[in-house]
């Protein structure tokens, strides 16, 4: 079970890359919703009245199927937030120091007026009603023909010392075995998993060991000497990790970025 997301800062959505906001995903026009699509990814912060749920896909009212391209629904800019655990018991007001479990599955979306209300599920299956005042809502669309999380290390990626950011330092690496022996140390992958190509993008995409941090940002040293079949495994590793979540991001020095392009 994954520990409960504190009220704490989280980094702007800008910082996963190229996104394409869908302006008619406002409260007055959903046209999108997430039947039995579980998140990624769940941030959560009640200072900042902001929230978001990411997902792999999300379900086009208009179009009538599935569309297959990894979003964030943001809800945030709300005048006043409440949550019931069950739909009969009274609904009582998010404060400041309040504790919101790890959402892993909306059950229910609806507005009525200028009230939006969730059903949500957690990571622990407590099922949570949640009634949301005058919100902004918007479904984010990563576009998935850039490279959203790869970065150059002379890039500008905001906020890196926030408190909830886990940043990882790869040493220079001449083939596979230091690279995964890197990834592990620094990463900090519990000692009982054996790491090799076929985990890493699971163990990457979700690090549920780090699950107080809400981004964790991979940043090497040099990888210029990895052999060609290993460059190609690890694209690889960072693609699927492109493709289920936005949660890992994975910098590098500008002599090494079009290495690694996808």
């Amino acid at each position: 079970m994954k520990n409960k997301v504190e009220c704490s800062s989280i980094i702007s959505c800008r910082m996963v890359g190229e996104i394409k906001d869908m302006s008619r995903c406002s409260l007055d026009n959903m046209y999108y919703s997430f039947d039995d699509n579980y998140t990624t990814h769940f941030s959560f912060d009640i200072q900042r009245r902001i929230m978001i749920f990411s997902f792999d896909y999300y379900y086009d009212d208009n179009l009538q199927k599935d569309v297959l391209n990894p979003c964030n629904l943001v809800i945030k800019d709300w005048t006043s937030i409440q949550y019931s655990l069950e739909p009969e018991d009274e609904y009582f007001k998010l404060e400041n120091s309040s504790v919101m479990p790890e959402l892993a599955l909306i059950l229910k979306m609806k507005q009525e007026g200028n009230n939006l209300f969730l059903y949500a599920m957690s990571d622990d299956n407590e099922y949570i009603n949640l009634n949301i005042q005058d919100a902004t809502v918007s479904l984010e669309l990563v576009d998935m023909t850039k490279n959203v999380n790869v970065y150059k290390l002379s890039d500008s990626i905001s906020d890196q010392a926030e408190e909830d950011v886990f940043m990882a330092r790869i040493p220079y690496v001449r083939n596979k075995v230091e690279l995964l022996e890197a990834l592990k140390s620094s990463v900090r992958i519990p000692s009982h998993i054996t790491c090799n190509w076929d985990v890493m993008p699971k163990l990457l995409k979700d690090p549920f060991w780090l699950s107080n941090w809400r981004q964790v940002i991979i940043a090497h040293d040099g990888i210029s000497e990895l052999p060609k079949s290993d460059l190609s495994m690890y694209r690889k590793v960072i693609a699927e990790c492109r493709m289920h979540s936005m949660h890992t991001l994975f910098v590098f020095k500008d002599n090494d970025y079009s290495l690694m392009e996808i």
